[in-house]
């Protein structure tokens, strides 16, 4: 009972600590994005610490999953109750805090597009260079011909680094000319735009998150059946907790349980991002299609949204990985017997 409790403590604190530092780190890109350079305005947004809130929890819980795994291999106890507080967690986990954070984060992005609009509104400030396609920027003034007019018009300096306007290397004046933000309008400010760039790795993993993120909102939305065959990666992943019986080692338990869960997140994220098995997925489509003409009242309108391939890998997973574990178990019992008989004799 008193492990169970601590599996318990173990879950809730890492969500909560895990969610708050991640939602923490959401407004802070967000404060990047609408901020301008010389201005003492510091935009907040609630809603906006929810919705970071709630895109990171499914991570979270997961990962809090998967070290109350390493928590039980680093701390054995021969109880039935910690396996099912883990199975129970787990449930929690993929029927529970990942279906009501992929529903309720849509809600949120609504009101963070409408904050953003109204936070990045804010004029540049003058006297700051600013790079641009390669040449650098520097305004002495920045203005507006009107205050209904929503472009900004600068005067000042533009050093050519590119060879844009014939001579690199040259500088040149300009006045009246339109202020330029940022080439693809993600930064109130591009002096900003630098600072917010994710190193590859941790924009790797995160695009592939938001990649599976996205996939479970779309699942969510459509129906019970379509979250079931999206939430077969939790059982892939809660089942790679059977690994831990492939070894008596501790270290060999973590590095199996790891591997296995990276190398069903990778799997699912190729599939889901349609990276690789295209023809392989068509034709999984396809006899998902055929199913569906059976039960039509049941697959309505999730032809589009349920990925079969996704489904048939996490179940392969699952079956692979409690075979494997049995196994484990199996020649375990057997040393372990082998070791009686021998001291016996």
């Amino acid at each position: 009972m008193k492990a169970s409790l601590k599996l318990i403590l173990l879950f809730f604190a890492i969500c909560l600590f895990g969610s708050l530092v991640v939602g923490a780190l959401v407004v802070l890109g967000l404060d990047l994005r609408v901020l301008v350079a010389g201005s003492s305005r510091i935009p907040f947004s609630a809603a906006f610490f929810l919705r970071g809130l709630l895109t990171s929890l499914p991570a979270v819980s997961v990962c809090a999953l998967l070290l109350v795994v390493f928590y039980m291999v680093s701390h054995p106890a021969k109880s039935l109750l910690a396996v099912i507080t883990y199975l129970l967690l787990g449930a929690l986990t993929w029927g529970v805090i990942v279906p009501v954070s992929a529903r309720l984060s849509g809600y949120y992005d609504r009101i963070t597009f409408d904050w953003i609009g109204t936070a990045g509104g804010e004029d540049l400030t003058p006297h700051y260079f600013r790079t641009y396609n390669g040449n650098v920027y520097y305004y002495a003034r920045v203005f507006r011909f009107s205050e209904a007019s929503r472009d900004m018009y600068g005067e000042g300096l533009m050093i050519d680094l590119t060879g844009i306007r014939g001579k690199v290397g040259a500088i040149y004046s300009f006045k009246t000319s339109v202020v330029i933000r940022d080439s693809d309008g993600q930064f109130n400010d591009v002096i900003f735009k630098e600072a917010a760039r994710m190193p590859p790795l941790v924009a790797v993993p995160v695009k592939m998150y938001m990649t599976l993120f996205s996939a479970a909102g779309k699942a969510v939305w459509s129906g019970v059946v379509a979250w079931v065959a999206f939430a077969s990666l939790g059982l892939a992943l809660l089942a790679s907790a059977w690994l831990v019986s492939l070894s008596s080692w501790r270290f060999l338990q973590v590095f199996f349980v790891s591997v296995s869960e990276l190398a069903i997140i990778l799997l699912n994220y190729i599939v889901y991002a349609h990276l690789l098995f295209a023809d392989l997925a068509a034709s999984c489509r396809e006899l998902f299609v055929r199913i569906g003409m059976g039960a039509p009242h049941v697959f309505s309108g999730m032809v589009d949204v349920i990925e079969p391939l996704a489904l048939f890998v996490n179940v392969a997973c699952i079956i692979v990985l409690c075979v494997l574990g049995l196994l484990g178990r199996r020649f375990a019992a057997r040393n372990a017997y082998l070791s009686v008989t021998e001291s016996d004799a």
